[in-house]
């Protein structure tokens, strides 16, 4: 998985966990999603992904989660996570 993400992006990135909830819609019984996170860097303020992804958003992470637009995912397990490291 990392490498894939890696290549798709052409950078590198760091592993956040293995998560699983409730989708956002009636598509599926549950998601299991990986979650891979990268620092910020000035001299590439705006990355650009590769074409294996169609369609991307950037959030602000720390005042989204009474957004309801926001997947479970994201509130309920990539935001705390992220928390717990302190990055945000």
């Amino acid at each position: 998985m990392r490498r894939c993400a890696s290549s798709s992006t052409r950078t590198t990135w760091d592993y956040l966990g293995t998560f699983d909830a409730v989708p956002a819609n009636d598509d599926a019984d549950g998601i299991r999603c990986a979650v891979f996170i990268r620092g910020w860097e000035e001299s590439w303020p705006h990355p650009t992904p590769d074409h294996e992804i169609v369609e991307y958003e950037w959030t602000p992470l720390d005042r989204c989660a009474d957004d309801p637009r926001q997947a479970p995912l994201l509130v309920d397990s990539v935001i705390p996570a992220l928390r717990n490291r302190g990055l945000i």
